[in-house]
């Protein structure tokens, strides 16, 4: 019988400052130079400078790092903590986890109705992995020393700086970096709906169509649109409330005054040059939760609780009482929000039909091409009345495709988060109020509630929440 292999304790670690990294660098005490302590560190420090950095740049590709965040923390879990079991044990409550995965059944069977069922089936499951690789994510944050967290936090702090003076330059100057780029690199050009491209043909400036997009011509002209970038803004929006606490929090006070300084005045600038009043207003009202949270906890905890509530019990009324009231035909609200009162109408009228199981998971589109022969040109209003490609909205969105045991499920996931963010430290909460509402705004008037980048961008937001708290967690138990 061979004799057992002892078991060696996890690395740790102790600060040690540098002259040329004033950031605490971590110290070996009891492992190998290179081992999975060492390996999980640079992982997780690279992918959240990473992230702070690219997604406000590049939303798209950005779905891919909650998935990488998920991979570092189960290598954390198997390598430097030896526990796989560890990561099925939290501190969430059970009814929330329950409520959690009950809504993932939910999705599955009510794809079993969906006008789409594959493209159903598939959301759901993607929806699944999501919420265990958040759950999973805020675990491991939730376990790692008070060097670690630092270390990943100070990569933030610096991928943040980067990616809002990145996105501000390009706001501001009518994305001269991506003109340059797509004017260089043909075959990476985007379609239509986000560049246009001239060139120079018998001595005239001509507008390609988009199947030569991609080809080499001489003197070529890019135009950007500046509205097709939207998601940019939103994506911005998710990661500002937690940069923004790191950086007020980091362990050099001029560093912190300096980097916050540059991302609030960055982030400003990028979303008020830009197309996108939904990231607008979200920056506005979460400033105000900001604020009113730093002020009045209490009372900004019961109003954003109570929002909350009616915002998903009352979506039907709330969503069609703009059309109601006339606004569709006021000129002076922009285009675009008077076609949205349309769209919501319409919408409630579709979802009244089915109140109780709704229509399908992602069959807003079905529906919206069957009864695309029904349209008419009415008065008074900037489009038709339609179902669009999505609700932009999704609490209308969940009435309409989840039906009222969605909207159920939906409102015990926002009570689960908002509880759990009544149980962090004091100093984080205004500022996961914050994330929480501008979460909320971008919900109410943007986009589609299945799109794949928005979802991701919605769990990278309960990720680095979470982080933050776990953050400032070490921070007050390293203090005392």
């Amino acid at each position: 019988m061979s004799a057992r292999k002892p078991i060696r304790a996890p690395c740790r670690f102790t600060p040690r400052a540098t002259f040329l990294n004033p950031v605490p660098t971590m110290n070996k005490t009891n492992c190998p130079q290179g081992g999975p302590a060492h390996r999980h560190l640079a992982l997780q420090s690279g992918l959240m400078l990473a992230v702070f950095m690219l997604t406000p740049n590049i939303p798209r590709p950005s779905l891919a790092f909650p998935f990488l965040l998920g991979a570092v923390s189960l290598y954390y879990f198997h390598n430097v903590k030896r526990d796989l079991r560890a990561a099925l044990s939290g501190i969430e409550e059970r009814w929330f986890l329950v409520t959690l995965f009950g809504f993932c059944g939910y999705l599955f069977l009510n794809s079993l109705w969906s006008l789409a069922t594959q493209a159903a089936l598939g959301k759901s499951a993607y929806v699944l992995l999501l919420i265990g690789l958040s759950v999973l994510v805020s675990r491991a944050f939730s376990r790692q020393p008070r060097e670690t967290l630092e270390r990943a936090a100070h990569f933030a702090v610096t991928g943040a700086v980067i990616g809002t003076l990145i996105a501000a330059f390009e706001f501001s100057t009518g994305h001269y970096l991506e003109r340059m780029l797509y004017t260089f690199v043909p075959m990476i050009r985007p379609g239509a709906k986000t560049i246009d491209v001239f060139v120079t043909i018998n001595g005239e400036l001509t507008r390609l169509p988009e199947a030569e997009f991609r080809k080499a011509y001489d003197n070529v002209v890019i135009r950007v649109s500046s509205a097709a970038l939207n998601r940019n803004l939103s994506m911005l929006m998710f990661l500002f409330w937690p940069a923004l606490f790191l950086a007020v929090n980091h362990v050099k006070p001029k560093r912190a005054t300096l980097s916050a300084g540059v991302i609030a005045v960055a982030a400003t600038i990028s979303i008020f040059a830009g197309h996108s009043q939904t990231a607008q207003a979200a920056l506005l009202l979460s400033t105000a939760a900001f604020f009113a949270a730093r002020y009045w906890p209490v009372f900004t905890r019961r109003s954003i609780l109570s929002a909350w509530c009616v915002a998903v019990i009352l979506a039907l009324p709330l969503a069609a009482a703009p059309y109601k009231a006339g606004l569709h035909t006021s000129e002076w609200i922009a285009s675009s929000f008077r076609d949205r009162m349309i769209i919501w109408d319409f919408t409630v009228e579709q979802a009244v039909k089915t109140p109780w199981l709704g229509i399908g998971l992602r069959s807003t589109r079905v529906r919206g091409k069957e009864l695309k022969k029904t349209r008419t040109e009415l008065p008074g209003h900037v489009r038709p009345r339609r179902l669009s490609w999505h609700s932009h909205n999704h609490f209308l969105q969940v009435w309409l495709e989840l039906g009222a045991a969605g909207a159920i499920f939906l409102l015990a996931l926002g009570i689960g988060l908002l509880r759990a963010v009544n149980r962090m430290e004091q100093s984080v909460k205004p500022y996961a109020y914050a994330a929480f509402v501008s979460a909320c705004v971008v919900a109410a008037f943007g986009w589609g509630l299945w799109q794949s980048w928005l979802l991701s961008g919605y769990a990278l937001t309960v990720m680095l929440v979470r982080f933050i708290g776990a953050y400032a967690d070490r921070e007050t138990a390293g203090a005392s």
